[in-house]
Parts: C-alpha cells; sequence; structure tokens
C-alpha cells in the first residue's frame, strides 16, 4: 500500500512540474516550440540512446563542452528532466524580441555544474540568476528559465529618450546615428528587459499563460514529439508569395507583426512506418478571401503529357494565379515595411506604389499564369573537357592545357502555362538577341550556355501553350518531335486538390549515383543510405474556410521500429562512418 501510494504521488508530482512549466509559458508568446521528451522515450529509452556514439556527441554540445574535452557526459548529467515537456518561445514586441526556453530540472547541481559552471550567481527569492554572454540564465530546483532579447534598431532609432526612461546616462553631442543599434547602453537596456521579462515569467499566474489560449488548446496532441505554434496565419500568403517567386520572400514569415486572428501549427510524429509532419494553418475571414484568390488555378493537363508521376526520380509542382498575386503582393509587403527608419519607409512606399502602377497584372498573368511543374529525370555522369594550367619548368612559365573529367549532374525538366505566346515568345527573342554570345537560336529551340566548363547546357521552347525548360537536348527535342503520353486524368484531378505537391524517391536517386570515384568513407556513407533511404512526399491542399491543411511523410525501413530510432540510428551510422569506425 505505501509502495502504491509512493507511485501515485510521484506521478502527481511529475503532472503537477509539467502542468507549472507550461503555465510560465506566456500567452502572448508570437512562436512557441513543443518538445514532447517523455513521447521520445516511448520510441526510444535514454539507455538506448545513450549507446549511440552521435547522441552522446549531442549531448556532449548540449551541456557546452568542447569537441577535444575528454569528458564522458550522460544525459543525466545535464541536469535536465525527461518526464515533462520543454518549451522554447519567441515573444515579439514593437522593441525587443525576447528569444527564450523553459527546461523542467531533475537535478539541480548537475545542471549548474552543466550550464552555469560558476559560484558567482545572484540568488533572489528563492532564484539564481546569471548571465553567459548575451543569455541570462535564471533557476531554482524545479525549473530553468534561458532568455536573451535582441532590440528592434527601428525602436531605439525612434525612441531615443529610452535610455533617459532606464536612467542610463549618455552624451547629448552623440546623434541618432551613432546610437542606432551599435552602443554599449543599448545592450544595456536589452539585458534589462530581458530581466524584468523573466521575473514576470516567474510570477505569471496560470491565467495569462498560453494554457488559456483557445488556439493553442485546440492543436495540443500528447502523441505529437515536437508540435510548433504561432499565433498568426500571415504567414500564409507570405509562404505563397516566396514560394511563387522561388524563395525571394522567405524571411517575410519571421517578421510577421502582431497575430491577425488566425493561427498556424505543425506537428511531428515519429510513428512505426513513417516520419510524419502535419501542418494546420486557421484563417481569418479576410486571411481566407486573400489565399482563395491567389491559389484560385489549376496544372494544365498538358503538363502530364511529358510528365508521370509514377516514373520520375522526383517532382515539384505548385499552382497560383499570377494576376491575383500581383494584386495582393504591394499590400502584403506595406506592412513589413512600417517598422523600417521613416526615409526607408518612404522609398518602399514609393517603390510599391510604383510597382502597383506600372505592371499591369492582368497582361502580366496571361504570360506567366502561375502554374508549374519541376521534374527530376535522371542523374547522369558526362566526360568533360575543361582547361587549366601546368608549370614548364624549361620555359619557367604556366602553360594552358586541357583536361577532361566525369561529371556527375541531374537531369530536369521545368514546365510553365502560359497563354500568350507571342509575349512570351517576343521576350526570348530579346534576350538572345542581347546576349548572343551566351544565348543560341537554334530555330525551334535556344540553346544556353551557362559558364566556361558547365557540364551541361539549358534549353528552351514554348510548345501547347508551355513554357520549357531543361538540361537535355534530346529530351527538348523530343519535346518539340511530339513524342508524350497520354494524360494521365486521375493523377491531373489529385494533384489539382493541393497548392504544392512534392515527391523525392530517394532510394532510386542514389542508386544512380556513380561510385568508381568515391573514396572508401563516402562510398560506405552512400551504400548505407541506398539501404535505408526510401521517399519522401509533400502537399499541402487549396484553402478552406476553416484553414490550409498540409502533411510531409518520410517512409522509413522495414527493419526499423519506429520514426525516431531510424533517425537517430541514420545519424549515428554516418557519425561513425565519419570517424572512420
Amino acid at each position: 500500500m505505501k509502495a502504491l501510494s509512493l507511485l501515485i504521488t510521484t506521478l502527481l508530482s511529475i503532472t503537477i512540474i509539467a502542468q507549472n512549466l507550461e503555465t510560465k509559458v506566456p500567452k502572448e508568446v508570437s512562436y512557441l516550440v513543443d518538445i514532447n521528451t517523455p513521447s521520445l522515450l516511448e520510441k526510444m529509452s535514454e539507455k538506448e540512446m545513450e549507446k549511440l556514439p552521435v547522441f552522446n556527441s549531442m549531448v556532449k554540445q548540449l551541456g557546452g563542452y568542447k569537441k577535444y574535452d575528454s569528458v564522458d557526459v550522460k544525459l543525466s548529467d545535464l541536469g535536465v528532466s525527461l518526464s515533462s515537456n520543454m518549451y522554447y518561445f519567441l515573444e515579439m514586441t514593437d522593441s525587443i524580441v525576447y528569444f527564450g526556453a523553459l527546461l523542467p530540472i531533475k537535478d539541480v547541481k548537475k545542471f549548474e555544474k552543466t550550464y552555469v559552471k560558476s559560484d558567482s550567481y545572484q540568488t533572489v527569492g528563492g532564484f539564481n540568476s546569471i548571465k553567459k554572454r548575451k543569455t541570462v540564465i535564471t533557476w531554482n530546483d524545479k525549473y530553468a528559465i534561458l532568455m536573451e532579447g535582441n532590440g528592434s534598431e527601428a525602436y531605439f532609432y525612434n525612441h531615443f529618450d529610452v535610455y533617459k526612461r532606464n536612467n542610463i546616462m549618455i552624451d547629448t553631442n552623440l546623434t541618432k546615428n551613432y546610437m542606432y543599434g551599435h552602443s554599449r547602453e543599448q545592450k544595456i537596456v536589452e539585458e534589462s528587459w530581458v530581466k524584468m521579462k523573466i521575473q514576470s515569467i516567474i510570477g505569471l499566474s496560470e491565467a495569462n499563460s498560453i494554457t488559456t489560449n483557445e488556439s493553442y488548446k485546440k492543436i495540443k496532441d500528447d502523441k505529437a514529439a515536437v508540435t510548433f505554434w504561432t499565433n498568426t496565419s500571415t504567414g500564409i500568403l507570405s509562404t505563397y508569395f516566396s514560394g511563387f517567386f522561388l524563395g525571394y520572400g522567405r524571411g517575410m514569415n519571421y517578421l510577421t507583426p502582431k497575430s491577425n486572428g488566425g493561427s498556424t501549427n505543425a506537428k511531428l510524429y515519429f510513428n512505426d512506418k513513417d516520419i510524419q509532419v502535419i501542418s494546420n494553418m486557421s484563417l481569418t475571414k479576410s486571411e481566407y478571401e486573400k489565399t482563395k484568390k491567389i491559389t484560385d488555378a489549376n496544372l494544365n493537363s498538358n503538363f502530364f503529357k511529358y510528365f508521370s508521376p509514377d516514373n520520375s526520380l522526383a517532382y515539384f509542382t505548385m499552382a497560383f494565379n499570377t494576376e491575383a498575386m500581383l494584386e495582393i503582393a504591394p499590400n502584403l509587403m506595406s506592412p513589413y515595411f512600417k517598422i523600417s527608419r521613416s526615409k526607408v519607409k518612404e522609398v518602399y512606399g514609393d517603390v510599391l506604389d510604383l510597382i502597383s502602377v506600372a505592371i499591369d497584372e492582368e497582361a502580366l498573368g496571361k504570360i506567366i499564369k502561375g502554374d508549374g511543374v519541376f521534374v527530376l529525370t535522371d542523374i547522369v555522369s558526362k566526360e568533360v573537357t575543361y582547361q587549366t594550367y601546368e608549370w614548364d619548368e624549361a620555359s619557367y612559365q604556366k602553360r594552358e592545357i586541357t583536361k577532361t573529367k566525369n561529371e556527375v549532374y541531374p537531369e530536369f525538366l521545368l514546365m510553365a502555362s502560359t497563354e500568350d505566346t507571342s509575349s512570351l515568345g517576343k521576350i526570348l527573342k530579346i534576350t538572345q538577341r542581347l546576349n548572343k554570345r551566351e544565348v543560341v537560336d537554334r530555330g525551334d529551340y535556344y540553346e544556353y550556355q551557362l559558364y566556361r566548363n558547365s557540364p551541361f547546357k539549358l534549353y528552351s521552347t514554348i510548345k501547347d501553350g508551355i513554357y520549357f525548360m531543361c538540361n537535355s537536348e534530346e529530351q527538348i527535342k523530343n519535346v518539340l518531335s511530339g513524342k508524350t503520353d497520354k494524360p494521365n486524368l486521375s493523377a491531373v484531378s489529385e494533384f489539382n486538390k493541393n497548392t504544392f505537391n512534392a515527391y523525392i524517391n530517394g532510394e532510386e536517386i542514389l542508386s544512380k549515383i556513380p561510385t568508381d570515384k568515391m573514396s572508401k568513407k563516402e562510398l560506405n556513407a552512400l551504400e548505407y543510405s541506398r539501404k535505408n533511404v526510401k521517399n519522401f512526399v509533400w502537399y499541402q491542399n487549396k484553402p478552406i474556410e476553416s484553414g490550409v491543411y498540409g502533411e510531409m511523410k518520410i517512409t522509413i525501413p522495414k527493419k526499423q521500429k519506429n520514426g525516431y530510432a531510424y533517425i537517430l540510428n541514420y545519424f549515428n551510422t554516418m557519425y561513425e562512418i565519419d570517424k572512420g569506425k
């Protein structure tokens, strides 16, 4: 009976600590990462993990040990509890961004030995505190708060009185430009704010914690190994914008201002047969209307004459409405420049206004409709010649010589729809006339020389309302000769349910990589990967009123007991191969 009572008391205490730690996450955080360590231990025990050299190396780095330190560090030596979740968060304000972590503590002495490594810390109200570089660490025997702050340069520039309000004396002769983001005084203010934020977390009531956020409560899942949540869905438009322009809009998600009423979450699962990430974005009415316009497009069915999903090494498809994208883009970007200094803001504002006036959205939307497919068709090896130099001892001069080598490269096909082939053809013709050395008109298609010793050239043409680009002359000739397949209409219908579709046949790609020039380490790594890398699939549905759903899956080999064990075993093998074991 005593044993049962002790067990119940222990379980209750663990639950209380876990609950209290979650209640220390501020309700107003902008981003939150919840690491479910108990669920990971169900997939692979602590003892099993510690047998893996790569895991011990990771633990050593987490503990702040140097690579050359000979000390043997175990997970338990970090002093962190694995019986409850860990939380990492980012809170954005107009003046500072807080980066924080909440760690449950199992053994405070071990925690101090690992992370603090000093006796010169302060103790106030039952909590200890020390600054390590930019990070302020505050802890007791239950949990630790690690936090640093990054002040907004725009805020410090536009609120020069912030130093006076924080009782910091400065030279009034200094200009704002000198103080802007580069001063010792700003760092003092940031540290002061970080310490106040930590104190507010310590005294935080459950009513003001993330546990009362309805959006967060709805998406919690104890089976998820890692949960990512953010209090805004504005990032969905930034994602579409950056995806449409092949990455040029990246970074906009990070700049997302305050909550717009929506939310975004992604949950990582280590299943028995795969590793899965499920994402959901709830949308406000305004966000839904915008995203619906942007994604109101389908893939050109003619793509599937030249592209077979079942026979491709990899592919990526996307379908956007270019006209809607161009109409919405200036309004989407303008809030991000409000945080800039006044002169910069004025310049960007003028540029955005100019773009909105100068661009004919309807005309450009016909030239580039917004739907496209990128297909990896093959991995080839080709002997190429290149020029280099060697030293002539007789003449004491270097001379140019020609050598040959094998280059391995992927063959690909890119397709994009167009409704205005005439205008697009004129654009290609003008490009060729302006770059006659690099672009050659072959009659039915154009040939592009990338650089002097490139193993391949690019080829482009227009046919069937499609702009084609590839790096195989044989392929571009097949397109022009009409060598096509009958479109798989069921595949067209399935693909058009989504905005994005992606697939990678890792097993087949690795089987095509030649091994004749590989070192022993490279060969061992490739052979192991060939046996243990399978397929990757990712898609994102078109928006509905309730939001946007996306899913990613990585298939794992049958011999692996679950996704977590697989990923650790894979990296452990790569680590041992690299170390020559």
